[in-house]
């Protein structure tokens, strides 16, 4: 008996539609299986340095950067941020350093007004940065006329193998493990070794580029005209009245409140009587003193002596103090009372005795250095003066002690010239006395402390002199003096004049360096926003 057509045809029907159900299932089955096998290959590649030194997170004006580039800007932002304002943050200034311990993309910073994170700000800094290496590294390799030296070249060297170093002294197995420590996943030695010398290469040409402009001797002197007022140094004593505001001090009984009014009448007063007793610079600081009669340590000559550029002044102390001293008609004895106004960021009265504005019309001098901290640690158990004055003796006899002996070996080579000199004291740079070395060049007598100052500006100084000296608080100084430079005024006026060319000329050369950011970014931000 044959089966029915109608049950023929549900038959059929039910076979079709399950024949469709397989092969749904087997499409879903075979896309979980593709996505699987994709998403376990992009696990292996993000877990390991391919991805993040071999994919392109930030393009710049064509200029490409991996995500292991963009996190060595990051951290380098970070750890520049840190060490610039951890000073400050110690002092007791909040809102300039990120709270350790909370990711950095859920702190708001505190130097932004916009809601910004820090990762947000960190960002920022990386990016600008990078951008600025892209453009300066782009325009080193189309000039012809630019060439990295070997010394910086060595600095790439000696960075690197400063790092291997310190990962062996903080017991990393390798120099690897402790840059992906610092940096994240991808910092490999190869890909730090690139980002150095990407640093160097664009500092090495900024430098290049500054140094390229020429100025005749008339633009020189017109610019030194314009920005006399700032650029020339002024001699003085000064003292100063607060006439701040004072709030009450609940934690006594007497109400110490002095409203702002009332503290600024005071100073004006005050700063009126003290000026009126002034004759000379002598009777400035006797007056001075009488007012610190319970205060030991008051030192009249040195707390009211300043020398300072007009640039400082105008930023450090309030407008009619500035315009006052920078008057041409100003001369040696003049004094007077000057007060603050609501435009100026501290309340008060000056009482400004002027002694001489120095318009830098002498020679700079050029020289060699080599610097050693001041070691106050030198004395055993038990042996330390009580006396204050014997002690700082001591201190000042064994810092110069080990100067000498330094200078006393260089004097014992064959060769003796600035480069010399030079030599070995980048030899001893970084030992256990020698922290810094370096040229002195072009510089102006308040370009150093008072005591080297007094050495180079001597005027029985000649070429190939050596000294070692030293500044109490500071350390000791082993210098070699190789002769003048330009008139220090030049210098000044030419420094402003390079910087602004350079300025405008990076500025136009930005404009086709456009921050292209890919999706890599996203994942590696995450990475480098934890804190």
């Amino acid at each position: 008996m044959s089966e029915p057509s109608s049950a023929k045809a549900n038959r059929r029907a039910e076979e079709a539609q399950a024949l469709k159900e397989r092969r749904r299932y087997n499409a879903i089955v075979i896309t979980v299986v593709v996505v699987l096998a994709l998403l376990v290959v992009f696990a292996v590649l993000f877990s390991s340095n391919l991805f993040y030194n071999t994919t392109t997170a930030v393009s710049i004006g064509g200029y490409d950067f991996s995500a292991a580039d963009f996190n060595f800007n990051y951290f380098t932002a970070y750890n520049t941020h840190y060490n610039t304002y951890a000073y400050y943050a110690q002092l007791g200034m909040t809102g300039i350093l990120p709270v350790s311990g909370t990711p950095l993309d859920e702190q708001v910073c505190g130097l932004l007004d916009d809601g910004s994170t820090w990762a947000d700000y960190f960002e920022e800094q990386a990016l600008a940065s990078m951008r600025q290496i892209a453009m300066l590294c782009t325009a080193a390799e189309n000039d012809p006329g630019f060439t990295l030296s070997q010394e910086d070249k060595d600095t790439v060297d000696e960075t690197v193998e400063g790092m291997r170093d310190t990962a062996v002294t903080y017991g990393y197995p390798d120099l690897e493990g402790y840059l992906t420590q610092l940096y994240g996943k991808g910092m490999t030695e190869k890909v730090f070794r690139e980002n150095l010398m990407r640093q160097v290469t664009a500092s090495a040409y900024a430098a290049y580029k500054q140094e390229s402009f020429t100025y005749t001797a008339d633009e020189i002197a017109a610019k030194y005209a314009e920005q006399a007022n700032d650029l020339d140094f002024y001699t003085m004593r000064i003292y100063w009245f607060s006439g701040a505001a004072v709030s009450d001090d609940t934690s006594t009984e007497e109400d110490e409140t002095v409203s702002k009014e009332d503290a600024m009448a005071k100073a004006e007063a005050d700063a009126k009587a003290f000026d009126a007793a002034v004759s000379d610079e002598q009777s400035f600081m006797d007056y001075a003193a009488s007012l610190h009669e319970d205060d030991e340590d008051y030192d009249a000559d040195e707390s009211t002596f300043v020398q300072n550029q007009g640039s400082d002044i105008s930023s450090n102390m309030i407008k009619a103090a500035y315009d006052w001293l920078t008057d041409p008609a100003r001369k040696a004895g003049d004094h007077t009372v000057v007060g603050s106004t609501d435009e100026d960021s501290r309340s008060g009265f000056y009482v400004l005795y002027f002694l001489e504005r120095d318009n830098n019309q002498y020679p700079s001098v050029n020289g060699q250095y080599g610097y050693i901290p001041e070691d106050t640690d030198i004395f055993e158990e038990g042996t330390e003066p009580e006396d204050e004055d014997e002690k700082a003796s001591m201190i000042r006899l064994v810092n110069l002690e080990n100067a000498r002996e330094l200078l006393a070996n260089y004097a014992d080579g064959t060769e003796k010239s600035a480069d010399a000199f030079a030599a070995f004291m980048s030899d001893q740079d970084n030992s256990d006395l020698v922290t810094n070395s370096g040229a002195i060049d072009r510089s102006g007598r308040y370009d150093m402390p008072e005591e080297l100052r007094d050495w180079f500006y001597d005027a029985n100084r000649k070429e190939g002199d050596t000294e070692a000296i030293y500044v109490e608080g500071d350390g000791t100084y082993i210098v070699y003096y190789s002769g003048t430079g330009d008139i220090y005024a030049d210098v000044l006026a030419d420094t402003i004049l390079r910087s602004a060319d350079a300025s405008s000329w990076s500025e136009e050369q930005l404009k086709s360096f456009t921050v292209d950011t890919q999706w890599e970014m996203v994942l590696t931000k995450k990475m480098a926003s934890l804190n």
